[in-house]
């Protein structure tokens, strides 16, 4: 019991992001004597040294700790999970639909209702990346009545982000507004994607005066999310017809996404930056683009595995 002290301070520490020094000498520790360790107890100080890791690193540099955790505990559903939400992140669409049908068949064992739709959010980001937007919207529309019918507020909230985005991603922009609206009116909610939304919306319907006046409130609220700040300055550039303002600042947000691992939001940015470039005749940056669009494409249809693993070093 006495290295299970180890993995427990360690497990606090991780969780409450306190004492970087503290934390790195008792990875130390546990590593150098991970034979007084459980299968399961080794698998929780990988999955630990993931979400350690990424803190800084939210790309697939660090998804070979879950895969060493996973390879010690396939059936923890947290390592499953965690799994699932890495790769869709990096859009490894296929390898996460794996780790999502196991999260399925664990979730039968335990039959939590809150649990069920954390996983169903999961699928339907999977599903609305794969372009399979209306499935997406029936599941998220049958997950609200649930967490309406058992009263979870927090699932209320994450479902009509959900909603919003789909929306958005599909071009109604009418419903975007709509659902965005309803995510912002959460007491709890703070995904400060909506104000952009909204603005992109606003634009897009042809209401101006609305986009005026809600301009400098989303302005103030964007202004610590470097990408959404950017995106919603090179809006305004569009909407003032300074289009060699809008594309620096969209290639400005596209760069933010990009070095953050926000993939969905990159994909976004470059199919519009393409269009944009279209407008300039600018093909050259418009083949740039259309290719980074392509290979996040490419990207989710394949299998994920890891570059250089002899060369990984915990």
């Amino acid at each position: 019991m006495f290295f299970q002290y180890y993995l427990l301070h360690f497990y606090y520490l991780v969780y409450t992001g306190k004492d970087y020094g503290k934390r790195k000498q008792l990875k130390n520790i546990i590593e150098e004597n991970l034979y007084f360790f459980s299968n399961e107890e080794i698998a929780t100080f990988y999955d630990l040294l993931y979400i350690d890791a990424s803190e800084n690193d939210l790309n697939e540099n660090v998804t070979h700790f879950l895969l060493k955790a996973y390879d010690y505990n396939p059936n923890s559903f947290l390592i499953n999970m965690h799994l699932v939400m890495n790769l869709q992140r990096n859009q490894y669409l296929v390898s996460s639909l794996t780790y999502l049908e196991n999260c399925k068949r664990l979730l039968y064992s335990n039959n939590s209702i809150y649990r069920f739709m954390q996983i169903g959010l999961l699928e339907v980001a999977v599903m609305t990346d794969n372009g399979e937007r209306a499935s997406a919207l029936h599941s998220l529309f049958r997950l609200l009545h649930e967490a309406e019918q058992y009263d979870i507020e927090s699932m209320k909230s994450s479902i009509l982000d959900n909603i919003a985005y789909t929306c958005f991603v599909d071009e109604d922009y009418i419903n975007t507004l709509k659902y965005s609206l309803l995510a912002l009116e959460k007491r709890n909610n703070t995904k400060l994607d909506h104000f952009f939304y909204i603005a992109f919306s606003q634009y897009k319907l042809n209401n101006l005066t609305a986009y005026e006046q809600n301009f400098i409130f989303a302005k103030k609220m964007l202004l610590g999310t470097p990408y959404l700040y950017d995106l919603l300055f090179g809006l305004d550039s569009l909407i003032k017809n300074d289009l060699t303002k809008a594309i620096e600042h969209f290639e400005v947000a596209a760069k933010h996404t990009e070095e953050r691992m926000i993939l969905d939001w990159s994909v976004w940015i470059w199919k519009y930056l393409c269009e944009l470039f279209q407008q300039t005749n600018n093909f050259e940056k418009f083949l740039f683009y259309q290719q980074k669009v392509e290979e996040i494409y490419r990207r989710r249809t394949l299998r994920f595995y890891p570059e250089n693993e002899e060369n990984l070093i915990l």
